[in-house]
């Protein structure tokens, strides 16, 4: 809203010249419309061309003072408030769920649109996510509440935020505690209690631990989670499946009302791929909810493990970040070796990764002859100990000119656009934007024209075009060169952000993954992963190369996707720039196998793979409110708590609190009258009608 307080008009030069101008315009007028008096016009005429003449030359004149407006506008706005609703599964999981989807809709909407009439109502619902709008289905598997302050501090910083009102039973499964989340909210948070706080009956499995991967011919043990609640002297059949067969079958005596054991299994994984292990309990009266009594996770059973040396010129703290973010995906088996302690060959290894090597110190002679004569790939970490000019002689694709002794750059880290090697998470994308810079050498970096650039170096807030972390690859080798040192503190600060170092880990193997695979020239590939979440969408992306080897996406590509009921699913790709991506959407729980076809030319391909959507049932887990979480959080930020039952009350808390105040602000602007467009309209105007009653009368 907003409204003009004051307009005015000043000149550049002596208002007293003003008197000037409407002399010029009456002059002007004198000698048309009475010295040279045309007989043809009436007096009344004469006298009515007179005025207008007048008044066109006086504003022209008027424009010679360099006239402008000055005004000044009043603007109001209303305070903004948040009114945040939870819409996951766990809502409904209680006594009261017929009162959630039917009767508590109308009480929070009403509220809402009673309360736009004095505040900006801006709405949204939560679950793992956000969505800008209020959403009663309760259907997110997901809650992350840490998310929801995050999202809303950076939609809304510098803004009129009057006061937040959350709608949720405190219930959080992703992310962090809201309390630490809530550190740079700066305005009330009002909190309705939804849910019970009273422990439904119910028997569940809380979860199932287990090895995600392991080895063929290996026994692996897993351990059953049951729990159970308010079922005092009941008793459950445990049944144990693995890969559709039996493994498992017992009875579970359960005494006192919070009931929990741990069921350990193990079983012999042999045969390869991803196989099925599901955990169920037997239903007895009363649950509360029985989705939470089957559980079933997968596992992926592998042949083999590939090996990765890293050498090292001297201890440093990349090395234990190196190792701990590769051996974080069990594909991997890293033997670290000190440049002097190395004896053996390099052809056992799927990669070698060099720190600081050659160094001033060590040329690794032998170390690099052996390299010679391989094709194993390596991956180079330039450290302050590296000999630079041994470096470039080693035809990596990378040559570092004009480098001087100690003297090294800051650098961090920027995703070069359009890298397509692979692919980084939006999640580690962000990430990458505040992770410190590495130490590298001041120097000119020449890439060969075969060089990729992963990440360039951003020195300071300059963004260079000098490779960071860089691949090259030749007929002979795959070539990596991470340009700087420093890894570890990426852990670090991917850790403090993010509460883990799944970010990080991802940048190390995705370079890692793409240096260790065998290159094998095929001309259609199908890239999907291995496993997706029940609310996870299925995208799966396929390339299709001609017989030069030439990415093209002229021809269609097809696939069928099989579950493990023998439900089919035919797709057709979607065209990208060069490439082709598949977006299959949700898919129910379970193992899946998918036929990719393609004809290119006078060949037809096809590719077959499989993958798996787990469950999710974090939701059915922990049914039990937390509104001591809820009291908490808003005595924190200087508001209160409410139950469902009271909107009209928190109403009335809102409305009358004389805090939530509309922000009154003034824009003054001003304007050259000549550049004023209504100004420029009123001279024609004035000129036309002139013209158009001489005219009438017979004049020019």
């Amino acid at each position: 809203m907003h409204k003009f307080l004051f307009m005015n008009i000043t000149t550049t030069y002596s208002a007293w010249l003003i008197i000037f101008c409407l002399m010029a315009g009456g002059l002007y007028a004198y000698l048309l419309y009475v010295f040279r008096k045309n007989d043809d016009f009436s007096k009344k005429t004469n006298i009515f061309l007179f005025i207008l003449r007048f008044i066109t030359v006086s504003i022209i004149a008027f424009f010679l003072l360099s006239p402008f407006v000055k005004t000044v506008v009043q603007y109001t706005e209303k305070p903004i408030l948040l009114i945040v609703q939870d819409n996951t599964e766990s809502i409904l999981i209680n006594k009261d769920s017929a009162f959630y989807k039917n009767e508590y809709p109308a009480l929070i909407t009403d509220m809402t649109e009673r309360l736009g009439d004095a505040f900006d109502v801006r709405t949204y619902s939560f679950g793992q996510g956000m969505s800008d709008s209020l959403n009663f289905r309760y259907n997110d598997k997901l809650t992350d509440l840490s998310n929801v302050f995050r999202y809303l501090s950076s939609t809304y910083y510098n803004k009129n935020v009057g006061a937040m009102v959350l709608a949720t039973d405190g219930i959080y499964n992703a992310g962090n505690s809201p309390l630490y989340a809530t550190e740079h909210i700066s305005y009330p948070v009002y909190t309705i209690a939804m849910g019970d706080t009273l422990l439904p009956r119910d028997l569940l499995i809380e979860k199932i631990n287990h090895n995600k991967v392991v080895f063929l011919n290996n026994n692996f043990l897993s351990e059953i989670s049951v729990n159970a609640f308010r079922c005092t002297g009941e008793k459950a059949q445990l049944n144990v499946t693995y890969d559709n067969k039996k493994v498992l079958s017992r009875s579970v005596d359960i005494i006192g009302d919070k009931f929990i054991m741990s069921v350990p299994v193990t079983i012999t994984a042999d045969k390869p791929g991803k196989k099925k292990l599901t955990a169920s309990l037997s239903v007895i009266k009363d649950e509360i909810t029985t989705v939470n009594n089957t559980v079933s996770v997968f596992v992926d059973v592998i042949d083999s493990r590939q090996k990765i040396l890293l050498v090292s010129n001297a201890p440093h703290p990349d090395i234990a970040a190196l190792r701990q973010a590769i051996e974080s995906n069990i594909n991997y088996e890293v033997k670290h070796v000190d440049i002097h302690e190395f004896s053996g060959t390099t052809n056992d290894f799927s990669l070698v990764i060099l720190h600081s090597l050659p160094s001033v110190t060590e040329p690794a002679t032998e170390l690099f002859r052996q390299l010679e004569n391989s094709r194993v790939p390596l991956l180079y970490i330039l450290g302050m100990q590296t000999n630079i000019n041994s470096f470039n002689k080693l035809k990596t694709g990378l040559n570092i000119s004009g480098s001087k002794a100690n003297v090294f750059n800051e650098a961090l880290p920027l995703l070069t656009k359009d890298f397509s090697l692979f692919v980084l998470s939006e999640p580690a994308q962000k990430t990458l934007l505040r992770l410190p810079p590495l130490i590298s050498y001041f120097g000119n970096y020449t890439a060969a024209l075969s060089a990729v650039t992963f990440l360039q170096q951003k020195i300071g807030a300059v963004a260079t075009t000098q490779p960071l972390i860089m691949f090259n690859e030749t007929s002979e080798r795959k070539t990596g060169i991470i340009a700087g040192e420093g890894i570890w503190k990426w852990r670090l600060i991917d850790y403090l952000e993010n509460g883990s170092h799944l970010a990080s880990n991802e940048i190390i193997n995705k370079t890692v993954q793409y240096l260790a695979l065998k290159t094998e020239k095929d001309n259609f590939r199908v890239h999907a992963k291995d496993v997706y979440t029940e609310n996870e969408a299925v995208i799966i992306d396929a390339e299709v190369y001609n017989d030069s080897y030439e990415i093209i996406n002229t021809p269609e590509v097809n696939i069928n996707i099989t579950s493990e009921d023998k439900k089919s699913y035919t797709f057709a790709f979607s065209r990208t720039s060069n490439a082709y991506t598949l977006n299959a959407g949700l898919l129910p729980v379970g193992n899946y196998t998918y036929t990719a076809r393609v004809k290119a030319g006078s060949h037809v391909y096809t590719k077959n793979g499989q993958f798996v959507i787990s469950q999710l049932n974090k939701e059915s887990i922990n049914v039990q409110a937390n509104h001591t979480l809820l009291y908490s959080l808003s005595k924190k930020h200087n508001a209160k708590m409410y139950y469902p039952a009271e909107t009209e009350k928190l109403y009335q808390d809102i409305t009358q609190n004389k805090n939530l105040k509309p922000v009154i602000y003034e824009i003054r602007k001003t304007t050259e009258l000549v550049n004023i467009r209504w100004v420029l309209f009123l001279l024609v105007f004035l000129l036309g009608i002139e013209w158009f009653v001489r005219k009438l009368k017979g004049s020019y």
